[in-house]
């Protein structure tokens, strides 16, 4: 059945002139950034898929600690998709920051608040998963293994990567995907997200007026 349901969603695409290879998620998933907190003392993590070229690492920091590694898609240190990683030592609402480090085009990319890059989902439905981030993505048997060992845990937060700068890229959020149990996506508080807009508007003067 998902995979009829992804067919039709690409016939969809190209029905409306649009390319299934250059996508954007769709609905649950939000490019809006949020702050990933901790729900209780440890955070399974999972790698629930790879579609990059590129050799990334994933890393992990805990409120204002040192950052450490979780996941890499290549090299000495690739993780088998499937394959999880137990945090522990948390307390609940613990900020936990994850951040994608491109080792093949050195750059990274956070969640946050500002972030850009990352794409959001809170599930654990395997389905909803492809759906949002199709066209590309079929989770294998142990991916979904993985997703539903972290629903008995806890609330699961998906986190899916573009890994190459927005502009230019192909903007579909699905190059690594990883799953996190037991944390919870934090509503920015209203004083954060005026902040946000400010520091956003002024970033916009400057450019006009460089141009």
């Amino acid at each position: 059945m998902k995979r009829q349901l992804k067919s039709l969603l690409g016939g969809l695409a190209l029905s409306l002139g649009m390319s299934t290879a250059m996508a954007a998620p769709v609905a649950p998933a939000t490019t809006v950034g949020y702050d990933i907190v901790a729900t209780g003392s440890s955070v399974t993590a999972a790698f629930l898929f790879a579609n990059a070229g590129d050799d990334s690492d994933l890393l992990f920091q805990i409120n204002v600690g040192g950052q450490s590694f979780l996941f890499s898609n290549k090299g000495a240190n690739a993780t088998p998709v499937g394959g999880t990683v137990v945090i522990n030592g948390l307390t609940a609402g613990d900020l936990l920051t994850f951040t994608l480090q491109n080792l093949t085009v050195p750059n990274s990319w956070s969640t946050g608040v500002g972030s850009t890059n990352v794409a959001y989902i809170t599930t654990s439905d395997p389905n909803v998963v492809e759906t949002a981030l199709a066209p590309g993505v079929t989770l294998i048997a142990a991916a979904e293994t993985a997703l539903s060992s972290l629903a008995a845990l806890g609330d699961v937060t998906v986190i899916a990567f573009e890994d190459r700068p927005l502009a230019g890229s192909d903007k579909d959020f699905n190059d690594l995907i990883f799953a996190f149990s037991q944390t919870a996506r934090k509503v920015p508080e209203p004083g954060a997200l005026a902040l946000l807009g400010l520091g956003l508007a002024g970033l916009a003067v400057v450019r006009r007026r460089r141009g």
